[in-house]
């Protein structure tokens, strides 16, 4: 562990090498710090160095005074920890290396830096001839895509799972060298051999400087359409009736959301006629939900075709869905694909104010808020049974801890789904974190007792691994960073 000491040592090498305004300490560290997860461990300082070289100088700093590093690509990760380091760790952050290297237009990919924004390829792509889907999150604009894609955050659209569109990766190691993987120039090539690129995901075996990620041309026309389901039996059905068209390869973006979902986003929690009574009463929910014909679920989606004969012909596969309790199926205006990079989406994050009595204030950050928020994201098979199953076991565990569950369901390919669980909680009630990160964890192994992994772990949390994939990726990294130079986010301890 490292010493005050070997610390300042550490921080004044870094005021010289990286200059006094690529080391934060003080107010602005704690500014840089905030978190919706209770997270106990705090940064002792944070860098922020300009460029690759500046990166592979606070490396070999911090090896030399031996101080841990936490990297992180701009730490708005919000309900997994943010910028928060899982243990006493001095936090590497990627913000300023906000370079978009290349974008090529004829073969779909985008070389960029670990910084870059999310609004800031959205503007790059807007300046293309071609047309192209953006590349979004249900999190805020101003976050990493880098970052988002090296913990498997999902997409917003119609390409969710973003980390299987990784081409390339530019990795400094702890010793100091930069590697690129795949080699074979900007785009990368298939390995020879092992493919190294999911080695860097979710783990911190080296420091993504840049990354190549395929770009995907947008189709000509898009048709958005919603219902509702009116109940569990009937989510069951329309998953099993989702599985082949989704397997089939029909281009769509689809999701389900459950009502707490739709209230939680809508909000204020309404306490007035909860009688100040939280969770919500059955018999609120019930009520509240009726606004909209009292269905459990609300489905969201969207057919992309190249044509309106190819449109035509999806909408009538599309009448498998309509299985026995769907209803109110509603059909909106087709939009030419380049729209969907002119169009805003709906903030992910506006249920931190659920449990809050006044009003969001204009560009609020969901930190901003009064209240925390902890994120279960299970990996689950595309099964209604055991999406059914695991949705009451979400509100069961939810419930027992005075909490609700608010449960996105997002469909990838026909095979797996991802069910992502947001717990939010009132930060100032005496005993609410340690009651979250309670319902966090046994929800967590609720679920991963039946199989039901964690797509992304929070800083902190465990990661479920099993034993052998446990002990490889241990001897991984004694390899790669045999001084554990680099935090991991499923690491413990102050």
């Amino acid at each position: 562990m490292m010493d005050a000491a070997s610390l300042e040592r550490a921080l004044a090498a870094w005021r010289e090498a990286l200059g006094p305004e690529a080391v934060v300490t003080g107010e602005a560290l704690r500014h840089l710090q905030r978190t919706l997860r209770p997270v106990e461990p705090e940064a002792c300082a944070a860098l922020r160095p300009a460029d690759t070289e500046g990166v592979r100088a606070a490396l070999a700093i911090a090896a030399a005074h031996g101080v841990t590093l936490h990297p992180v690509s701009r730490g708005l990760n919000w309900g997994y920890g943010a910028a928060r380091p899982p243990r006493t760790a001095v936090i590497l952050s990627m913000e300023r290396l906000d370079r978009i290297r290349n974008l090529d237009e004829d073969l779909a990919w985008v070389e960029l830096e670990a910084g870059v924004r999310f609004c800031d390829l959205d503007e790059a792509l807007r300046a293309c001839a071609r047309d192209f889907l953006p590349v979004r999150t249900g999190g805020p604009a101003t976050g990493s895509v880098v970052g988002n894609t090296l913990v498997r955050g999902l997409g917003a659209g119609r390409v969710m799972d973003r980390a299987a569109e990784v081409l390339g990766l530019e990795v400094l190691l702890a010793d100091g060298r930069l590697v690129r993987i795949p080699g074979g120039g900007p785009a990368g090539r298939a390995p020879l051999g092992p493919d190294l690129r999911g080695v860097f995901f979710q783990g911190a075996l080296g420091v993504v400087t840049a990354m190549t990620l395929k770009v995907t041309p947008a189709p000509a026309l898009v048709r958005p359409f919603q219902f509702r389901l009116r109940d569990d039996a009937a989510l069951v059905r329309f998953v099993d009736a989702l599985r082949p068209l989704q397997q089939s390869g029909v281009r769509m973006a689809i999701r389900a959301i459950n009502d707490l979902h739709e209230l939680m986003m809508r909000g204020p929690y309404p306490f007035a006629d909860a009688r100040r009574e939280t969770p919500l009463p059955p018999r609120l929910r019930a009520a509240l939900a009726r606004r909209w014909g009292g269905a459990r679920w609300a489905i969201l989606g969207e057919l992309h075709a190249d044509s309106e004969g190819e449109l035509a012909a999806l909408e009538e596969r599309m009448e498998i869905l309509m299985v026995e309790g769907a209803e109110r199926f509603r059909w909106l205006e087709p939009v030419p694909g380049r729209a969907l990079l002119e169009r805003s989406l709906r903030d992910g994050l506006a249920m931190v104010w659920w449990r809050h009595d006044g009003a969001r204030a204009p560009d609020a950050l969901p930190v901003d808020a009064p209240n925390g928020l902890v994120w279960v994201a299970p990996v689950l098979p595309h099964r209604g049974a055991d999406v059914a199953e695991a949705s009451r076991l979400a509100e069961a565990v939810a419930a027992a801890h005075a909490l609700e569950a608010s449960i996105s369901l997002r469909f990838v390919d026909g095979r797996v789904l991802i069910a992502i669980i947001g717990l939010v909680f009132d930060r100032a009630v005496e005993g609410a974190d340690a009651n979250a990160l309670a319902a966090h964890g046994a929800l967590s192994g609720a679920l991963a007792a039946k199989g039901w992994t964690p797509y992304r772990p929070a800083v902190g949390a465990s990661s479920f691994r099993d034993a052998d994939e446990h002990d490889l990726t241990d001897e991984l990294r004694r390899a790669l960073d045999p001084v554990g130079l680099l935090a991991r986010s499923t690491d413990r301890g102050p």
